[in-house]
Protein backbone atom coordinates (compact mmCIF):
# COMPACT_ATOMS: atom_id res chain seq x y z
CA UNK A 1 0.00 0.00 0.00
CA UNK A 2 2.88 2.34 0.79
CA UNK A 3 4.50 1.57 -2.56
CA UNK A 4 1.26 2.28 -4.44
CA UNK A 5 0.93 5.63 -2.64
CA UNK A 6 4.54 6.57 -3.40
CA UNK A 7 4.21 5.76 -7.11
CA UNK A 8 0.95 7.73 -7.28
CA UNK A 9 2.63 10.79 -5.72
CA UNK A 10 5.60 10.49 -8.06
CA UNK A 11 3.50 10.26 -11.18
CA UNK A 12 1.39 13.23 -10.05
CA UNK A 13 4.64 15.22 -9.82
CA UNK A 14 5.79 13.93 -13.22
CA UNK A 15 8.62 11.86 -11.70
CA UNK A 16 9.63 8.40 -12.90
CA UNK A 17 7.13 6.54 -10.68
CA UNK A 18 9.67 3.91 -9.70
CA UNK A 19 8.58 3.68 -6.05
CA UNK A 20 12.05 4.61 -4.79
CA UNK A 21 11.99 7.54 -2.34
CA UNK A 22 15.00 9.71 -3.13
CA UNK A 23 15.58 13.46 -2.61
CA UNK A 24 13.19 14.48 -5.42
CA UNK A 25 10.33 12.46 -3.96
CA UNK A 26 10.99 13.82 -0.48
CA UNK A 27 10.84 17.32 -1.96
CA UNK A 28 7.51 16.56 -3.61
CA UNK A 29 6.19 15.42 -0.24
CA UNK A 30 7.44 18.64 1.35
CA UNK A 31 9.73 16.83 3.76
CA UNK A 32 13.16 17.56 2.36
CA UNK A 33 14.06 19.98 5.15
CA UNK A 34 14.51 17.30 7.83
CA UNK A 35 17.94 15.67 8.31
CA UNK A 36 16.45 12.17 8.18
CA UNK A 37 15.21 12.83 4.65
CA UNK A 38 18.54 13.88 3.19
CA UNK A 39 20.17 11.35 0.90
CA UNK A 40 23.77 11.06 2.12
CA UNK A 41 26.31 10.29 -0.63
CA UNK A 42 28.42 7.20 0.14
CA UNK A 43 31.65 9.22 0.24
CA UNK A 44 30.25 11.26 3.16
CA UNK A 45 29.67 8.24 5.33
CA UNK A 46 32.29 7.62 8.00
CA UNK A 47 33.80 4.19 8.45
CA UNK A 48 31.78 3.72 11.62
CA UNK A 49 28.53 4.79 9.96
CA UNK A 50 29.16 2.28 7.17
CA UNK A 51 29.75 -0.45 9.74
CA UNK A 52 26.51 0.45 11.53
CA UNK A 53 24.57 0.29 8.28
CA UNK A 54 26.12 -3.06 7.37
CA UNK A 55 25.22 -4.61 10.74
CA UNK A 56 21.72 -3.17 10.62
CA UNK A 57 21.15 -4.61 7.14
CA UNK A 58 22.40 -7.99 8.31
CA UNK A 59 20.04 -7.98 11.30
CA UNK A 60 17.05 -7.08 9.12
CA UNK A 61 17.86 -9.87 6.67
CA UNK A 62 18.26 -12.47 9.43
CA UNK A 63 15.09 -11.33 11.20
CA UNK A 64 13.10 -11.74 7.99
CA UNK A 65 14.00 -15.43 7.98
CA UNK A 66 12.58 -15.91 11.48
CA UNK A 67 9.03 -15.04 10.49
CA UNK A 68 8.92 -18.12 8.26
CA UNK A 69 10.27 -20.49 10.92
CA UNK A 70 8.49 -21.83 14.02
CA UNK A 71 11.65 -21.57 16.10
CA UNK A 72 10.30 -24.03 18.65
CA UNK A 73 12.44 -25.77 21.25
CA UNK A 74 12.39 -29.07 23.15
CA UNK A 75 14.92 -27.92 25.72
CA UNK A 76 13.18 -28.38 29.06
CA UNK A 77 15.21 -25.63 30.73
CA UNK A 78 14.28 -23.08 28.07
CA UNK A 79 10.67 -24.22 28.33
CA UNK A 80 10.74 -23.74 32.11
CA UNK A 81 12.01 -20.17 31.65
CA UNK A 82 9.35 -19.51 29.00
CA UNK A 83 6.61 -20.88 31.24
CA UNK A 84 7.54 -18.44 33.98
CA UNK A 85 7.86 -15.48 31.61
CA UNK A 86 4.49 -16.22 29.99
CA UNK A 87 2.82 -16.11 33.41
CA UNK A 88 4.11 -12.57 33.95
CA UNK A 89 2.18 -11.15 30.98
CA UNK A 90 0.14 -8.10 31.88
CA UNK A 91 2.40 -6.97 34.72
CA UNK A 92 3.71 -3.42 34.43
CA UNK A 93 7.17 -2.35 33.38
CA UNK A 94 9.06 -1.21 36.45
CA UNK A 95 12.56 0.22 36.14
CA UNK A 96 14.87 -2.02 38.20
CA UNK A 97 11.97 -4.43 38.75
CA UNK A 98 12.64 -8.11 39.39
CA UNK A 99 9.07 -9.04 40.31
CA UNK A 100 6.71 -10.20 41.40
CA UNK A 101 4.64 -7.04 40.80
CA UNK A 102 6.68 -5.55 37.97
CA UNK A 103 9.77 -6.06 35.83
CA UNK A 104 12.22 -4.30 33.63
CA UNK A 105 13.55 -6.12 30.57
CA UNK A 106 16.60 -7.76 32.14
CA UNK A 107 14.85 -8.40 35.45
CA UNK A 108 12.24 -10.49 33.67
CA UNK A 109 14.92 -12.47 31.82
CA UNK A 110 16.98 -13.05 34.95
CA UNK A 111 14.00 -14.29 36.97
CA UNK A 112 12.72 -16.49 34.13
CA UNK A 113 16.01 -18.35 33.83
CA UNK A 114 16.43 -18.55 37.60
CA UNK A 115 13.26 -20.65 37.53
CA UNK A 116 15.12 -23.06 35.25
CA UNK A 117 18.10 -23.16 37.60
CA UNK A 118 20.28 -21.02 35.35
CA UNK A 119 21.98 -18.00 36.86
CA UNK A 120 22.53 -15.10 34.48
CA UNK A 121 23.62 -11.49 35.14
CA UNK A 122 21.20 -8.75 36.10
CA UNK A 123 21.95 -6.17 33.37
CA UNK A 124 21.00 -6.54 29.70
CA UNK A 125 24.44 -5.90 28.20
CA UNK A 126 25.96 -8.45 30.61
CA UNK A 127 23.27 -10.97 29.65
CA UNK A 128 24.64 -10.81 26.11
CA UNK A 129 27.46 -13.04 27.34
CA UNK A 130 25.23 -15.40 29.33
CA UNK A 131 25.03 -18.31 26.92
CA UNK A 132 25.89 -19.67 23.52
CA UNK A 133 25.78 -17.05 20.72
CA UNK A 134 23.85 -18.13 17.62
CA UNK A 135 22.99 -16.32 14.36
CA UNK A 136 19.73 -14.44 14.74
CA UNK A 137 18.20 -16.49 11.92
CA UNK A 138 18.74 -19.64 14.03
CA UNK A 139 17.00 -18.30 17.15
CA UNK A 140 14.75 -20.71 19.01
CA UNK A 141 12.14 -20.17 21.69
CA UNK A 142 13.84 -19.18 24.93
CA UNK A 143 16.81 -17.51 23.24
CA UNK A 144 17.52 -13.86 24.01
CA UNK A 145 17.59 -11.06 21.44
CA UNK A 146 19.24 -7.72 22.09
CA UNK A 147 18.96 -4.07 21.09
CA UNK A 148 21.74 -1.48 21.19
CA UNK A 149 22.17 2.23 20.55
CA UNK A 150 25.26 1.30 18.51
CA UNK A 151 24.84 -2.08 16.85
CA UNK A 152 28.60 -2.39 16.39
CA UNK A 153 29.18 -2.17 20.16
CA UNK A 154 27.49 -4.74 22.47
CA UNK A 155 28.36 -2.56 25.47
CA UNK A 156 25.68 -0.14 24.24
CA UNK A 157 22.95 -2.79 24.63
CA UNK A 158 19.94 -1.24 26.32
CA UNK A 159 17.18 -3.86 25.88
CA UNK A 160 16.73 -7.62 25.93
CA UNK A 161 13.72 -9.74 24.95
CA UNK A 162 12.91 -13.45 25.05
CA UNK A 163 12.34 -14.96 21.63
CA UNK A 164 9.15 -17.03 21.25
CA UNK A 165 9.25 -18.17 17.62
CA UNK A 166 7.54 -17.06 14.40
CA UNK A 167 9.14 -13.62 14.69
CA UNK A 168 7.64 -12.82 18.10
CA UNK A 169 9.22 -11.81 21.40
CA UNK A 170 8.10 -11.51 25.00
CA UNK A 171 9.50 -8.59 26.96
CA UNK A 172 9.04 -5.74 29.42
CA UNK A 173 9.64 -2.83 27.03
CA UNK A 174 9.45 0.60 28.70
CA UNK A 175 7.76 2.71 31.36
CA UNK A 176 4.00 2.75 30.88
CA UNK A 177 3.95 -0.58 29.02
CA UNK A 178 3.30 -4.11 30.25
CA UNK A 179 5.00 -7.46 29.95
CA UNK A 180 3.64 -9.00 26.78
CA UNK A 181 4.15 -10.57 23.36
CA UNK A 182 5.18 -8.37 20.44
CA UNK A 183 6.46 -8.73 16.87
CA UNK A 184 10.24 -8.70 16.64
CA UNK A 185 11.23 -5.18 15.60
CA UNK A 186 14.56 -4.46 13.94
CA UNK A 187 15.54 -0.92 14.93
CA UNK A 188 18.77 -1.40 16.90
CA UNK A 189 18.52 -5.19 16.75
CA UNK A 190 21.77 -7.15 16.95
CA UNK A 191 22.28 -9.99 14.42
CA UNK A 192 23.24 -12.46 17.17
CA UNK A 193 20.94 -14.21 19.66
CA UNK A 194 22.08 -15.80 22.92
CA UNK A 195 21.00 -19.23 24.20
CA UNK A 196 21.25 -19.33 28.03
CA UNK A 197 20.09 -22.95 28.25
CA UNK A 198 23.25 -24.01 26.39
CA UNK A 199 25.47 -22.98 29.32
CA UNK A 200 24.06 -25.78 31.48
CA UNK A 201 25.34 -29.11 30.25
CA UNK A 202 23.09 -31.96 31.38
CA UNK A 203 23.25 -34.72 32.37
CA UNK A 204 25.87 -34.16 35.08
CA UNK A 205 27.89 -37.20 36.08
CA UNK A 206 30.60 -37.97 38.63
CA UNK A 207 33.87 -36.56 37.37
CA UNK A 208 32.30 -33.46 35.80
CA UNK A 209 33.61 -30.02 36.72
CA UNK A 210 32.56 -26.43 36.18
CA UNK A 211 29.89 -23.84 37.00
CA UNK A 212 27.00 -26.27 36.47
CA UNK A 213 28.41 -28.56 39.15
CA UNK A 214 28.93 -25.60 41.50
CA UNK A 215 25.29 -24.58 41.04
CA UNK A 216 24.19 -28.16 41.72
CA UNK A 217 26.23 -28.19 44.92
CA UNK A 218 24.70 -24.92 46.10
CA UNK A 219 21.17 -26.22 45.52
CA UNK A 220 21.96 -29.48 47.33
CA UNK A 221 23.36 -27.47 50.24
CA UNK A 222 20.02 -25.69 50.55
CA UNK A 223 18.58 -29.14 51.19
CA UNK A 224 21.06 -29.91 53.94
CA UNK A 225 24.00 -31.45 52.05
CA UNK A 226 26.62 -29.18 53.74
CA UNK A 227 29.38 -29.68 51.17
CA UNK A 228 32.15 -27.44 49.92
CA UNK A 229 31.14 -25.70 46.66
CA UNK A 230 34.13 -26.30 44.41
CA UNK A 231 32.56 -27.21 41.05
CA UNK A 232 34.02 -30.73 41.24
CA UNK A 233 31.60 -33.65 40.96
CA UNK A 234 33.48 -35.91 43.33
CA UNK A 235 32.44 -38.55 45.90
CA UNK A 236 30.75 -36.11 48.32
CA UNK A 237 28.61 -34.66 45.53
CA UNK A 238 27.73 -38.16 44.34
CA UNK A 239 26.65 -39.16 47.86
CA UNK A 240 24.51 -36.01 48.16
CA UNK A 241 22.88 -36.59 44.76
CA UNK A 242 22.05 -40.20 45.58
CA UNK A 243 20.70 -39.22 48.99
CA UNK A 244 18.42 -36.70 47.34
CA UNK A 245 17.33 -39.27 44.75
CA UNK A 246 16.61 -41.85 47.45
CA UNK A 247 14.44 -39.37 49.33
CA UNK A 248 12.49 -38.66 46.13
CA UNK A 249 12.23 -42.31 45.07
CA UNK A 250 14.52 -42.02 42.06
CA UNK A 251 17.15 -44.40 40.79
CA UNK A 252 20.37 -43.82 42.72
CA UNK A 253 22.80 -43.76 39.79
CA UNK A 254 24.56 -40.50 40.68
CA UNK A 255 23.46 -38.84 37.41
CA UNK A 256 21.63 -35.51 37.35
CA UNK A 257 19.30 -35.36 34.37
CA UNK A 258 16.93 -32.56 33.40
CA UNK A 259 13.95 -34.01 35.28
CA UNK A 260 15.92 -34.10 38.54
CA UNK A 261 17.42 -30.67 37.87
CA UNK A 262 14.04 -29.02 37.33
CA UNK A 263 12.45 -30.66 40.36
CA UNK A 264 15.47 -29.70 42.49
CA UNK A 265 15.18 -26.11 41.25
CA UNK A 266 11.46 -25.99 42.01
CA UNK A 267 11.94 -27.30 45.54
CA UNK A 268 14.86 -24.91 46.13
CA UNK A 269 12.73 -21.94 45.05
CA UNK A 270 9.99 -22.64 47.57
Amino acid sequence: MTQVAVVKAQRAAKLSGDGVVGPETWAVLGLSGTPACRAVPPHELSRHAKAVRAVAREAVALAAVLVRRPGSTKNSLALAALHFAERQKGKPYQWGGVGPKGYDCSGLVMKAYAKAGITIPRVANDQYGAGEPVPLSSARAGDLVFYATDVTNPRSIHHVAIYLGHGRVLDAPYTGAFVGVRPLWTDGLLPVAVRPAAQLHLPLRPGATGPSVALLQRMLNRHGASMHVDGDYGPRTTVAVNAWKKHHHLKRDGIVRRAMWLSLVQLTAR
